[in-house]
């Protein structure tokens, strides 16, 4: 019985000792450092492969990967989507 009672008198000490450490140093805790920087700019990456993922709106006058076919006298848009994703481009229509 006497060791769970030093148990727990030194666990309270320890206890008292860091809350008093902690509580006597002044630490900023707004500030960035390595560990913040840097996974913000690897979540760059994935965001920039997501928005190529998708084509860019754009009207058939302005160029680009648009085109228009005639299949019979009805006028078909075709667009191709490139993307660092895509092995090929993929024909939309």
């Amino acid at each position: 019985m006497r060791q769970v009672y030093w148990l727990i008198v030194s666990a309270a000490w320890g206890t008292v000792r860091l809350t008093q450490a902690k509580l006597s140093v002044k630490v900023d805790d707004n500030e960035w450092g390595f560990g913040q920087i840097l996974p913000v700019f690897l979540l760059v990456g994935p965001i920039v492969t997501a928005f190529e993922a998708f084509p860019s709106r754009r009207t058939p006058g302005e160029g680009g990967d648009e085109s228009s076919q005639d299949s019979g006298g009805a006028s078909e848009t075709v667009v191709l989507v490139h993307g660092s994703c895509y092995s090929t481009p993929w024909h939309l229509t």
